[in-house]
């Protein structure tokens, strides 16, 4: 078993990657063979398994809308420059 320090940032994983893999695992739990035993739970992880990917889908879409917004507004509230006013400000132009 790898040690705390060489497991991966969870945080780092990309988005499309991860949901990427949810969708192995939920595609493998589906393969499960099916008795009755086995239907109940293999549907409740087959749920369970949607309803994460669904939950980080829309976080990711929801981090997404909010860096765009904070990129907006940054651009927005930027000064924009000018030389020519700075320049005679200073007295440098003269």
């Amino acid at each position: 078993m790898p040690s705390e320090e060489n497991l991966p940032d969870l945080w780092l994983l990309e988005t499309k990657h991860l949901l990427l893999e949810l969708d192995r695992v939920r595609e493998a739990i589906l393969r499960i063979p099916k008795n009755n035993k086995t239907r109940k739970p293999v549907k409740s992880a087959v749920d369970y398994m949607w309803d994460l990917r669904q939950r980080i889908f829309e976080l990711a879409t929801l981090k997404t809308q909010i860096q765009r917004s904070w990129s907006d507004r940054q651009k927005k509230s930027a000064p924009t420059k000018q030389p020519a006013a700075r320049a005679a400000k200073t007295g440098a132009g003269l």
